[in-house]
């Protein structure tokens, strides 16, 4: 989604916001189903790449 968002000429702090609303969808939808969901999300000086994303088993010790 972040390389389309920059495609359409989204600026980096509407960017960011756009990645971390991402993110929170993402964690819902992932903890919903019993994974764990860990992720760092992109913000302006994070490079060019996206987030990061942690996957676990919620309930692994």
């Amino acid at each position: 989604m972040k390389d389309a968002w920059v495609g359409a000429g989204v600026g980096d702090e509407k960017l960011a916001t756009l990645c971390r609303i991402a993110g929170a969808f993402d964690r819902g939808l992932f903890e919903a189903t019993g994974v764990r969901f860990d992720n760092v999300t992109w913000t302006p000086g994070h490079g060019s790449g996206c987030c990061h994303i942690a996957l676990t088993n919620r309930d692994a010790a």
